[in-house]
Parts: C-alpha cells; structure tokens; sequence
C-alpha cells in the first residue's frame, strides 16, 4: 500500500511539473515565434522587388495630383519642364528653357500653346513629336516591365535616412530612339527614392549609357512633390 501511495504521488508531481513547465514553456515560445514571423515580415518588406510593387500601388492608388519636375540632360542639350500631372494622362506646365506652355489631356494629346496667337496647337501639327517620349509616365512605363522587378536591387546613397533607393536595370531600347547615334553596349538603369514609411516616391532618374565608352548619353529625372511649393 505505502509503494502504491508512493508511485500515485510521483505520479501527481510529474504531471504537475509538466503543467507547470508548460505555462512557463509556452509564453516564450509565442514570443520567439512571433519574433520569427515578424522578423520574416520585416524581411520580406525589405526585399527591393517587393517595396518596389508596394510603392507603385501607393503612387497609382492616393496619389492622383502630383507636382512635378523633369529635367533631362543629353549631349549638347537640357529639357526642363514644371507642372502637375492628374490621374494617368493628364498634366499641364511649363517648358522652362523655351517658356512654352505645355498640356496634355486624359486621352494622351498633347498640346503646345502658341506664343504669338495664344492658341493650344497639337505637338504633332508644329513637328514638335519628340515631345511625347519625353513626357511619357514613368509609373506607366515601369508597370509594362514588371518581370524585371526580380533584377531590383537596393542601391547605397547619400539621401536622407527615410528614403531607400532601388537600382533596377531595363531594356535600353526603351530610350535608344531618343539617341541619333548608334550605341555599342548601351546600358539603361532606373533608381527609384522611395520614402520608406509613406512609400512616396520622391524621384525617379532614368540613365542612358554606353558601357564601352563608359559615357552617360541621356539622363531624365522625375522629381514628385504632393504639393507644388518646391516646384510652381
């Protein structure tokens, strides 16, 4: 009887223990693991393909008026233009080194206004085409090249601390018809600043290059704003 007592008491104490190092063993391991999860989490938001979706979808989806500015750099020449862009298509500025007005409507056509008559003339009609290149959307044209997205990568920068920069290479033939001259190894990279909470993206600078001659050929930057201050 006594060994009979003796073995249900053992008994009692070890399931007691089990319970006991269970409620202890089972708030540290919910803790490691959402440690774990978020961890993983945090890590996937800082893979460059990934907060690089993340922030076009946030350009596309709050922010229809943007403020901005586009300036392009080639050989023996500069293009400067101020304004705002509303919705996909629509934008309206000034071309700052010709003092032309410019306007293009949610359809896509642009339009010059005359200096002398004070008329909106289609670019098309003043031999004025070129001009459409270089008021392309870049968030557009970024979203038909979204199988390069996996070649992101993020670039290391002076900017500010909130701000996180993405090199993304592309197919240069994007930007080769702007250049007269044929090109051997041309190269065409985009880097994207992107604010790392607001997921705005500040700028956007497309870079023409010849590998060969190590020479850069055309280099257009959008700078964002979401109110025209720094700009108009």
């Amino acid at each position: 009887m006594p060994v009979i007592i003796y073995k249900q008491f053992s008994r009692r104490n070890r399931i007691k223990a089990i319970i006991l190092l269970m409620l202890i063993l089972c708030p540290v391991i919910l803790v490691i693991t959402m440690r774990e999860f978020a961890a993983s989490n945090a890590s996937d938001a800082e893979k460059p393909h990934l907060l690089l979706q993340d922030a076009l979808a946030a350009m596309h989806n709050n922010h229809t008026l943007l403020y901005m500015e586009i300036l392009e750099k080639g050989e023996g020449y500069i293009l400067s233009f101020k304004g705002k862009k509303v919705g996909e298509k629509s934008l309206s500025g000034v071309l700052s080194d010709y003092d032309l007005e410019i306007y293009q409507n949610r359809r896509g056509n642009l339009y010059v206004k005359d200096l002398v008559s004070g008329l909106w003339t289609d670019v098309n009609d003043l031999g004025l085409n070129g001009l459409k290149d270089f008021f392309i959307n870049p968030f557009e044209l970024l979203s038909c090249y979204q199988e390069q997205f996996k070649e992101a990568a993020f670039s290391s920068s002076e900017e500010k601390e909130e701000n996180r920069v993405i090199k993304l290479p592309l197919p240069p033939d994007i930007f080769l018809p702007l250049v007269d001259l044929p090109i051997q190894e041309p190269c065409l990279i985009c880097y994207l600043f992107i604010d790392k909470e607001s997921l705005f993206i500040n700028r956007i600078t497309f870079i023409l290059s010849e590998n060969k001659q190590q020479r850069e050929l055309i280099k257009r930057t959008f700078f964002f704003r979401e109110t025209g201050e720094d700009f108009c």
